[in-house]
């Protein structure tokens, strides 16, 4: 059997990235990997918080047990709260898209 002997389904799974970069009343930078599966976000990881002026990381998060757990490790005293409740945000309309992984044929 070739490559060109194999028939592509539809993708079932998938890792995206996002960020919030659309947002123009953000606070903060925020970027992430999002798993997709079945069109459903599944996890949302390897996500960062930076600084909009600067650039400075701030925080980094990930979820867990699917995506009702979240992590943060802070890198800064400052602004926790607000840092937490971008995240949370981010999270929240991430875990509300309904995300079309479209057939691939070759």
């Amino acid at each position: 059997m070739t490559q060109s002997n194999l028939t592509y389904g539809r993708v079932v799974t998938a890792t995206l990235e996002i960020n919030n970069g659309g947002d123009t009343s953000r606070g903060y930078d925020i970027e992430a990997r999002i798993d997709v599966s079945d069109g459903k976000v599944t996890t949302v990881h390897s996500g960062t918080v930076s600084d909009m002026e600067c650039g400075e990381r701030l925080a980094e998060f990930n979820t867990y047990n699917g995506i009702d757990t979240l992590n943060v490790t802070y890198s800064t005293p400052e602004g926790r709260a607000t840092i937490l409740a971008a995240v949370e945000d981010l999270i929240g309309v991430a875990r509300k898209a309904e995300v079309d992984i479209t057939a691939i044929n070759q």
